[in-house]
């Protein structure tokens, strides 16, 4: 729960990918934005199995946002 941990950028990262396969690109912008400037980075393990840096992942995300990559993964599954 992001009240419980409201820094911590894993929950941040999942919830703004949430919100960007629901529609909710504002929101999504807002959780990626919080876990680039989380004061303790971590490293991820993304879903194809790399370990990766929190800011780094958030960046990526912010990038495929702007491409509408969430919303055409999403169809894809339909």
């Amino acid at each position: 729960h992001v009240a419980d941990a409201p820094e911590d950028p894993a929950l941040l990262i999942n919830l703004g990918i949430a919100h960007a396969q629901a529609g909710n690109a504002k929101q999504a912008r807002a959780m990626f934005q919080r876990a680039l400037v989380s004061p303790k980075p971590v490293e991820l393990e993304t879903a194809d199995g790399g370990v990766t840096d929190s800011r780094r992942l958030a960046r990526k995300a912010m990038r495929m946002l702007d491409r509408g990559e969430f919303a055409t993964r999403l169809s894809r599954r339909d």
